[in-house]
């Protein structure tokens, strides 16, 4: 769940600080259900505890996984796009243009 709502988000090229906002909501919506279960079936306090100690640790592993995703998707965007920006300026100064102007300069 974490890496692949981490790729999306990068892909979408949400800020990572914007996307970690709306895991707070998440984060209520689960435990509002949670909530409502455990009103229904009557759920002893010591069983809500122990789904506290469960849940929270799970959500916040989600969140990790979904941030270091984020992070390794982002950098390998940067590093692709300074390889093309480089292959672009090294073809553009191999170009003839940018010989004749040379070779003008020259003179």
């Amino acid at each position: 769940m974490g890496k692949e709502s981490g790729e999306f988000a990068s892909n979408l090229g949400i800020s990572l600080s914007e996307a970690l906002e709306d895991t707070t909501y998440y984060r209520k919506f689960i435990w509002e259900v949670l909530k409502e279960e455990i009103k229904n079936h009557n759920i002893p306090t010591d069983t809500i505890f122990e789904l506290i100690t469960i849940i929270d640790p799970l959500l916040d592993k989600a969140v990790y996984v979904f941030s270091l995703t984020y992070v390794n998707i982002h950098q390998e965007t940067l590093k692709k796009q300074r390889v093309l920006s480089l292959n672009y300026l090294y073809r553009w100064f191999q170009s003839p243009k940018v010989l004749l102007y040379s070779l003008s300069l020259e003179r």
